[in-house]
């Protein structure tokens, strides 16, 4: 994950996606749910950010909207106001 956002600053959204991809297989709601509380970070909301910034980057544009509209679709059922915060 840390990767993806690396990548995207750098240009390299293909991979960026990729690490996305990789990171998303890992990660279980009900196993990593407390990482807001840890981190201030839900990382269920940051994959799809991440890649939603590396679909925008490259000009795919519909796919972003898809991934922001999942976005804020997943916080708005967060108990932690501070993720629909990062969500908008």
């Amino acid at each position: 994950m840390i990767f993806a956002n690396l990548y995207n600053y750098t240009g390299k959204f293909a991979a960026s996606a990729q690490s996305v991809a990789e990171a998303a297989r890992h990660y279980q709601a009900d196993s990593h749910h407390g990482s807001f509380e840890l981190s201030g970070l839900d990382l269920g909301i940051h994959l799809p950010m991440a890649r939603m910034t590396a679909l925008s980057l490259s000009g795919d544009h519909s796919g972003a909207d898809r991934d922001m509209n999942e976005i804020l679709r997943l916080a708005e059922e967060q108990p932690q106001v501070g993720v629909l915060c990062w969500a908008f």
